[in-house]
């Protein structure tokens, strides 16, 4: 981005989280004032201020793709709300920064006015929003539209001048199917491809829609172990432990389960401080790999949250035999810092 700045007592506040690229902040003149709110983000264009006094204000979450934003005259100012949603090539101003006059008595006739848009609206490509122009909460300014005048909330404008074309109406960001599109009926050969979808959804950080895809699979393949333990993985990760762990039940109880299924599963027993439970969980992750280091490493920490200290040792000194950086997770965690001194000594006596 760009700063020019002529004059003094000009103020820029931006808030966390915003993003700002590509952008011309131009201040000529002084006692301006841009505030940019969190989350904003702004992809192009220009803010210009001139002569002094003057305000820009973006609320937060707003996002621009690009646009002219000209607060122009003394003490003019353009004010956008909340979770709006600018386009590109969009023209936003206060002013004309030049004079009409009335022949008769030379007087202006074009003087500045603030420029108002409320929350949530949406700005498509090609508009300009013109001084005086008060733009209503919710509402949607279609292609190439002039705004002069009140917009009223919640109403589709379009043409030049703008004018009301429905309302009320509502808009989103998402892009919804119109009409909705057909869903085939499901049957049993659909089962791997909703799961294979529902892996999907997990792997681009979406648990609760690939929970959802998981259950369609589980109900076109019941009793399959996979895809109810990559279901319970899917809801613990949505933090909806409950429920994971009646599909982790039902994973571990089909012959074929593994040690890492009775692992995760102690996992969210502990998660929901069942810590005894959670144990014989572990033991059987256990018994299956006596190596599992992760298991030793979980075993300890349950322990030492029942308060049994010389089995929370015991087990913590056999996951960092397995595994050495143990160690330093033991020095940094609050709840495993209490073993450390007699890890440290068993290990030393070994």
């Amino acid at each position: 981005m760009r700063l020019t700045v002529h004059g003094s007592g000009n103020r820029i506040d931006v808030a966390p989280k915003a993003r700002i690229e590509d952008v011309h902040i131009h201040m000529r003149g002084s006692g301006h004032r841009l505030v940019i709110g969190e989350e904003c983000s702004i992809m192009g264009g220009e803010l210009w201020f001139e002569d002094y006094g003057c305000l820009i204000s973006i609320g937060r979450r707003t996002s621009i793709q690009s646009a002219h934003l000209a607060a122009t005259e003394p003490g003019s100012a353009i004010e956008i709300g909340t979770d709006c949603m600018f386009a590109y090539d969009i023209d936003v101003r206060t002013g004309d920064s030049h004079s009409i006059l009335d022949p008769d008595t030379g007087l202006r006739l074009n003087h500045a006015q603030n420029v108002t848009i409320g929350d949530g609206v949406w700005i498509a490509a090609h508009v300009s929003v013109l001084k005086g122009a008060v733009v209503g909460t919710g509402s949607v300014i279609a292609t190439r539209s002039v705004v002069t005048h009140e917009v009223p909330p919640q109403a589709l404008v379009a043409g030049a001048p703008a004018v009301v074309i429905r309302a009320p109406v509502r808009w989103i960001r998402s892009r919804l199917p119109n009409p909705p599109a057909p869903q085939p009926p499901l049957t049993a050969d659909m089962a791997t491809s909703w799961f294979d979808r529902a892996m999907a959804l997990r792997e681009v950080g979406e648990p609760s829609a690939a929970a959802d895809a998981f259950r369609t699979a589980a109900s076109l393949r019941p009793g399959h172990v996979d895809t109810h333990y990559h279901l319970a993985l899917a809801l613990s990760e949505d933090d909806r432990q409950v429920e994971a762990l009646a599909e982790y039940d039902l994973a571990v109880a089909k012959r074929g389960s593994k040690s890492w299924m009775w692992f995760d599963r102690g996992v969210c027993l502990a998660r929901l401080g069942r810590h005894q439970e959670a144990l014989r969980s572990f033991h059987q992750a256990l018994r299956m790999r006596p190596d599992y280091r992760q298991a030793w490493f979980e075993t300890s920490r349950s322990h030492a949250c029942l308060g049994h200290h010389e089995k929370a040792v015991d087990s913590m000194v056999r996951a960092v035999r397995l595994h050495p950086d143990y160690l330093a997770r033991v020095r940094d965690d609050e709840d495993l810092k209490p073993l450390s001194e007699d890890v440290l000594r068993q290990l030393g006596s070994d």
